[in-house]
């Protein structure tokens, strides 16, 4: 079997949305699986569930690798933004006694 140079991520759906979830699998979110969940909110079920109306809309493989450029953004953003050391509170100023 030979490997056909035009067929990517940007031209193939399939390999566009196993990018996709290949993302989502940096954070625990697997296809298949409803966890992680936080009280009734189950991640993966929504990622799934997403996903799979996303596939039925029959986006092109270019907006589709899009969309994995999107998750990767934002999950690398909110990592560095955990990552940070956290900020001094500000303080308020003392009351005037009357």
């Amino acid at each position: 079997m030979e490997h056909d140079p035009k067929k990517t991520a940007q031209s193939e759906p399939g390999p566009a949305w196993d990018l996709v979830w290949k993302e989502l699998r940096q954070v625990g979110i697997m296809q298949g699986q409803p966890e992680p969940s936080e009280g009734n909110l189950h991640y993966g079920q929504n990622a799934e569930r997403a996903i799979e109306g996303l596939q039925d809309s029959k986006l092109p493989p270019g907006d589709v690798a899009n969309i994995g450029l999107l998750l990767q953004a934002a999950i690398q953003a909110a990592e560095l933004w955990m990552r940070r050391p956290a900020q001094p509170q500000p303080t308020s100023p003392a009351r005037k006694k009357k």
